[in-house]
């Protein structure tokens, strides 16, 4: 999908051995390689949970954690192979990829993120309908557009027509907000908490499209998938179950102690390719209001459910993605890897 240039996760690499002591059998231990973005990626959480516990070496596999400070050479990476896995992901983009013969697979919801749709507090707005000839700010090539549009549909808006829609970068979001660039804006949940705890009272949550979304598909939630290259998994049998249950146990270590888990997140994380953030450019206050407190009843969450059990969500939700010119066709279900 686009990627939002913070939170995005990207990934694999190629079995490796590791040595045995001098005259023993070489094991066989998958190496799966993720990369995030330097400073307060939320892709970089469970990656620094993970190695901080030895989740991966628990799970059977390694997990060799990159920084990339760009999305064209984290996807790149993720498309030639050099990487595997890109857990922290939309759709759309893997579908159009997928469709061009890339050989990636969804192996399942990596992720589930509060996307918040903000106006400033005294705007006199109070539903998508009061935002109709006015500026919203928002990725367009991102998934979140899609969700978006549907919602607009839903509400009798014609997306062309009766909203401004203009792309914007999400990492200025809330200062396009400010500046009076944009009369609605869908920031990062964790900038957004900042804005509230800085500026009480001056701007709202509209509402989260992602739940909005989710409640139009019959559905508990929307998520972030796991996608892995067809050519790791076939050649680690079992591999892609292993990463699922990792980042799930990963969920479960900041579940059981948020404290230890914003301890884990310190400013320089130790990675594969030397120092990154493990996301503690965030202030405390923040992590514990995206994973305990929740912010306006949402919280981040990380996940490991396995593609065969969300498969007519993710089918339902590929077809917005259709809807709003995002992909050029459906993909069949090869796109899905079913363990």
């Amino acid at each position: 999908m686009t990627f939002m240039r913070r939170s995005i996760v990207g990934a694999l690499g190629v079995v490796t051995g590791l040595a045995l002591q001098a005259g023993v059998a070489t094991a066989q231990v998958p190496t799966a390689g993720l990369s995030s973005f330097p400073g307060p990626s939320i892709s970089a959480h469970p990656m620094a949970i993970i190695k901080a516990e030895k989740l991966d070496d628990k799970n059977g596999w390694n997990l060799d954690w990159q920084i990339r400070t760009t999305f064209t050479p984290w996807i790149n990476d993720y498309l030639s192979g050099a990487y595997h896995g890109l857990h922290f992901s939309g759709i759309n983009y893997l579908v159009t990829n997928y469709n061009k013969g890339a050989p990636v697979r969804i192996v399942g919801a990596s992720a589930a993120y509060p996307w918040p749709l903000i106006v400033k507090a005294d705007a006199g707005v109070n539903s998508l309908k009061d935002l109709k000839g006015k500026k919203v700010g928002v990725p367009k090539a991102s998934y979140i557009w899609a969700y978006l549009r549907a919602i607009m549909v839903r509400d009798g808006l014609d997306p062309e027509k009766d909203l401004k829609v203009d792309n914007i970068d999400i990492i200025q979001a809330i200062q396009l907000v400010e500046r009076g660039d944009f009369d609605a804006a869908m920031p990062l949940v964790e900038h957004t908490i900042a804005l509230e705890k800085s500026q009480p009272g001056k701007y709202k949550v509209l509402m989260f499209p992602d739940q909005e979304v989710a409640k139009m598909l019959g559905r508990e939630r929307m998520y972030q998938v796991l996608t892995m290259r067809a050519d790791w998994l076939a050649a680690n049998k079992g591999g892609g179950a292993k990463v699922l249950k990792t980042l799930a146990e990963a969920q479960a270590f900041v579940d059981r102690d948020v404290a230890a888990a914003i301890k884990v997140l310190e400013p320089k994380t130790a990675v594969s390719g030397g120092q990154g953030s493990g996301g503690a450019a965030l202030e405390p206050y923040i992590i514990e209001a995206m994973y305990k407190n929740g912010f306006h009843g949402r919280k981040m969450s990380w996940y490991g459910i396995p593609a065969k059990d969300i498969l007519s969500q993710l089918k339902a939700e590929m077809k917005l993605y259709l809807d709003a010119g995002m992909i050029d066709k459906l993909p069949d279900d090869g796109i899905f890897h079913i363990e």
